[in-house]
């Protein structure tokens, strides 16, 4: 909400590329500097300090969808390098966060802005060539340097939809079944606001009426 309130007011226009493409170049190096130090340095796997890494790979995709339409929309080659570098630099915490929603998000935000650039570009090579290349950048580098991570994801991915297949749900897409199924019960009383300050005594009435399985209880949405 505050988002979405600070980009309707903030005069986003009168931003100037220079500033938005430093701000952007900075951002990624932090983010990738952060999610090294405790991915390589410290061992952890999905660890990225004091941010949930599901937020944390959000503002990820932002600055990768960002930079990504910079790419397309600059004509001057520096800008265009160093949101390439960004993008490239933004793709390891995301990759590391594995955060595989985002993941998907990223592709999506991606494929549309590419859309919207084609549709206001005649389709000529230098079009088609200004797409592919930083996709095939940032394809190329990410299945180079963090294939492991890739593969790991893809890995454990199906192997919780096979168990879904199995009506097993105690594992992570699972639970977030669980946790859209309940969710109507939970905003029944308020649709807009939910069931704030109620809602671990919702989940445990939820509990009790065998409404949702201990999986879920246990996890504690």
């Amino acid at each position: 909400i505050v988002t979405s309130i600070f980009l309707a007011f903030y005069p986003l226009k009168e931003i100037k590329n220079n500033l938005l493409i430093s701000l952007l170049f900075t951002g990624s190096l932090v983010l990738f500097l952060n999610s090294f130090y405790y991915h390589q340095i410290l061992g952890y796997s999905r660890f990225s300090g004091y941010i949930n890494p599901i937020p944390y790979a959000t503002i990820c995709a932002i600055i990768g969808s960002i930079a990504y339409s910079l790419i397309l929309s600059s004509s001057d080659i520096k800008e265009r390098l160093i949101c390439t570098l960004s993008l490239l630099l933004v793709i390891y915490p995301l990759i590391t966060s594995e955060s595989r929603g985002v993941w998907l998000a990223l592709v999506f935000s991606i494929t549309l802005v590419s859309l919207r650039h084609i549709s206001h570009k005649n389709l000529t090579k230098k079009t088609i060539t200004n797409l592919i290349i930083p996709i095939l950048i940032v394809s190329i580098g990410s299945l180079t340097l963090l294939k492991d991570n890739i593969e790991l994801t893809i890995k454990k991915t199906q192997s919780e939809i096979h168990q879904i297949e199995s009506a097993e749900l105690n594992n992570s897409i699972g639970l977030r079944f669980q946790m859209w199924l309940a969710a109507p019960s939970l905003i029944k009383d308020n649709i807009i606001l939910g069931s704030g300050d109620k809602h671990q005594l919702e989940i445990k009435q939820l509990y009790d009426d065998g409404k949702i399985s201990s999986s879920l209880y246990e996890f504690n949405p």
